[in-house]
């Protein structure tokens, strides 16, 4: 099934700690991305310098300037080739099987536009209010987005889905920021 077309968009501001988890995570996929570029938002902390050293031959690079998680996915995803795209953030990791599974439902059916599964939050040292649960997958019925959003952010998208360039990823807060996963 290699050569199905999805872009791994991987965001980054200042989680170089994170990021070789992630990374790694996006390159031992049982099926591989034909692509994975991480989008480094003006990072400080040496993360330009370790996707240098261990991915530079694997991952394609781009910086940005705009200090915002929004700006920096749609700049990944409007630079993705593929028919399919995940947007992950540096500190999120995928099971070995993501691509596998969710990229074979929508190779399935054409109808499809995005295939999603269950996702695990893992404590981090202590702070409290990051917490370990797991969070299962929910079959989808739209009337339940109008109450919760049991999308995860690293969902698999069929390209012609995307809004595309000209309406960008994201809720507009009132004080103009973007937000949403």
């Amino acid at each position: 099934m290699k050569g199905t077309g999805t872009t791994a968009v991987v965001t980054c501001h200042n989680y170089a700690g994170y990021l070789a988890d992630c990374l790694d995570s996006l390159l031992r996929q049982t099926v591989p991305f034909d692509e994975i570029l991480l989008v480094d938002d003006a990072s400080s902390d040496g993360t330009y310098e370790l996707w240098f050293s261990r991915y530079r031959d694997r991952v394609r690079y781009e910086r940005i300037e705009a200090r915002d998680p929004m700006a920096a996915r749609n700049h990944g995803v409007n630079l993705a080739p593929g028919e399919f795209l995940v947007c992950v953030d540096a500190d999120d990791w995928l099971s070995p099987f993501y691509h596998e599974k969710l990229s074979a439902a929508l190779s399935a059916d054409p109808r499809l536009a995005i295939a999603y599964c269950g996702m695990h939050l893992v404590r981090e040292g202590n702070q409290s209010w990051f917490f370990h649960k797991e969070h299962p997958m929910i079959p989808f019925r739209p009337e339940f987005l109008k109450v919760h959003n049991f999308i995860p952010n690293a969902a698999l998208l069929r390209r012609k889905a995307w809004r595309g360039a000209k309406r960008s990823y994201g809720a507009l807060l009132p004080d103009g920021r973007r937000y949403g996963e």
